[in-house]
């Protein structure tokens, strides 16, 4: 997370770049496209990537 803040404006923001591009580095779901890379992808941990994505949607509403 990211957090910057603009004094002359009074105003603050958050950027979940960070968060985001770790969790595709993490999970790297798009790259599955031969049948030995969807082979690959039977160990992935699902459940995780499920977690992480949910709660990252969680902090994104709490930021509006």
């Amino acid at each position: 997370m990211l957090l910057e803040r603009d004094r002359s404006a009074c105003t603050t923001s958050i950027s979940r770049e960070a968060s985001i591009d770790s969790i595709l580095t993490c999970f790297n779901p798009a790259d599955a496209a031969t049948e030995d890379e969807k082979e690959q992808m039977t160990d992935r941990p699902y459940r995780e990537l499920v977690g992480a994505l949910a709660w990252l949607r969680l902090t994104l509403e709490g930021t509006r």
